[in-house]
C-alpha cells in the first residue's frame, strides 16, 4: 500500500511539471522529474550532457551555499529585530544582505543570491528563467507541495557556455509580517521607500512564497 501510494505521488508530480520532455529534439531541453525537484538537462551540446551524478553533485553545493545564505540572513535579522525593531532589519537587508551574498560568492565560486517575483531591492529582479520557476513553485503549491519541499536545478547552454542554475523558494515567516506584510505599518513603510524607492514586496502572509535562492554556476567541462 506505502509503495502503491508513493509511485500515485511520484505521478502526481510527473503530470504537474508537465510541459517538459524526457526525450527532447535536439536543441531543446530534456527534464526529469522527481517529487520533489525537477532536473533538466541540456539536449543542445549532446557531448556535454551530464550524469545524474554530476548534476546532483553540482545540486548539492548550490544548495549548501543557499542554505548558508539563508541561515546567515536570519540569523543577522533576528538580532536586529530584537536589538532595535524592524528598522534595524531593513538596514540589515539593504546593507548586510548583498555583503552576506557576496562574500559566500566568492567563498563557493558560485553566483548566490535571492530574487522574487515581488522584489524590494531592484537590483534582485529576477530573469526570465527564474520567473518562470518561482511562477512553477506557485503553481506547486497550489497543488499541495509544500514550498519546503521544491526545489529546481538545470544544466543548460547559454551563450556557448555550459551553465548549472539552481532555485529553493523562501517561504514567508512570521518574523518578517512587520515589514513584507498587509499591514505594514506607517513608519516602517516610510524607512522602506526611503531605501528601497521601487519597493513591491508587501502583502505577504506566512507561508506565502517570498521569493527565492538563486544560485549560478559556469561549468568547466573541457
Amino acid at each position: 500500500m506505502k509503495q502503491a501510494l508513493l509511485m500515485s505521488s511520484v505521478a502526481a508530480f510527473a503530470l504537474l511539471l508537465s510541459g517538459c520532455q524526457q526525450n527532447a529534439p535536439e536543441g531543446e531541453e530534456a527534464t526529469i522529474d522527481t517529487p520533489s525537484k525537477q532536473t533538466t538537462y541540456s539536449a543542445s551540446n549532446p557531448d556535454r550532457i551530464l550524469s545524474n551524478d554530476e548534476l546532483n553533485a553540482h545540486a548539492d553545493e548550490a544548495r549548501a551555499a543557499a542554505m548558508q545564505l539563508g541561515q546567515e540572513l536570519k540569523a543577522e535579522l533576528i538580532a536586529a529585530m530584537e536589538a532595535g525593531g524592524p528598522m534595524a532589519a531593513i538596514s540589515v537587508c539593504a546593507e548586510m544582505a548583498p555583503a552576506i551574498a557576496s562574500r559566500i560568492s566568492d567563498e563557493t565560486g558560485m553566483e548566490v543570491g535571492r530574487t522574487s517575483l515581488k522584489t524590494r531591492n531592484s537590483a534582485n529582479a529576477p530573469d526570465a528563467w527564474e520567473v518562470e520557476s518561482m511562477e512553477r513553485f506557485l503553481t506547486s503549491s497550489a497543488n499541495g507541495y509544500s514550498l519546503t519541499d521544491i526545489e529546481r536545478f538545470y544544466a543548460l547552454e547559454e551563450e556557448g557556455e555550459t551553465v548549472f542554475r539552481f532555485m529553493k523558494p523562501i517561504v514567508m515567516q512570521e518574523m518578517c509580517v512587520m515589514c513584507h506584510g498587509d499591514a505594514v505599518s506607517d513608519d516602517v513603510m516610510e524607512a522602506v521607500r526611503a531605501a528601497y524607492p521601487q519597493d513591491q514586496a508587501t502583502g505577504f502572509a506566512p507561508g506565502d512564497l517570498r521569493g527565492a535562492f538563486t544560485v549560478t554556476k559556469t561549468l568547466d567541462l573541457n
